[in-house]
């Protein structure tokens, strides 16, 4: 019965963001991931995504924001030729995790599995920043309006998605705006 039941809404820390559609106010311009490195996450489509990425984009970094340990992930920028291309970020509390969140360039959301609702991309959209996300992890999201959802699985879609979003300020700016308000 209804008056049995009680809902719990996701917490969802919601500072002020800032404006939409600004861009990094930490030097080179940055993709950034935030959660854990589980195999699940599809981190490595995002790093092989970015390999492409920072060959078209000599200045863009890839933040990650963890806190798991990333020492098996760093072994591996070498052989993915990203080698000071990409910073781990770990063990920081939540209000600076949110400083890096609001101010990246785009949050990356690669899980091509996804079978309830990634609490990350809650989080993403409150930050008020332009989201590139696979389309299973994308749910509720209009392509074009308050994301771009990728809807091919392999690294070069997923590239071709973050070019989009890194190279045109009005795609970057809408689709800041459409998350914010989603």
């Amino acid at each position: 019965r209804s008056d049995r039941i009680s809902c719990l809404p996701p917490f969802v820390i919601h500072p002020d963001p800032g404006p939409p559609g600004g861009g990094s106010g930490r030097g080179a311009p940055y993709v950034l991931y935030a959660g854990n490195l589980h195999p699940y996450q599809d981190l490595d489509l995002l790093l092989r995504s970015f390999r492409i990425v920072a060959a078209a984009e000599r200045k863009t970094h890839l933040r990650i924001v963890t806190h798991n340990d990333p020492s098996p992930w760093e072994r591996r920028m070498e052989r993915l030729g990203l080698e000071g291309r990409v910073t781990f970020l770990t063990g920081l509390p939540f209000e600076r995790e949110w400083g890096w969140m609001s101010d990246a360039a785009v949050l990356a959301l690669p899980r091509l599995r996804c079978p309830g609702y990634p609490m990350k991309l809650l989080n993403y959209l409150a930050a008020a920043r332009p989201i590139v996300a696979s389309e299973d992890s994308a749910r509720g999201l209009t392509h074009g309006r308050d994301a771009y959802v990728v809807t091919e699985p392999g690294p070069e879609a997923f590239a071709r998605g973050l070019l989009s979003v890194l190279r045109s300020r009005p795609l970057a700016h809408r689709l800041a705006v459409g998350a914010g308000r989603t």
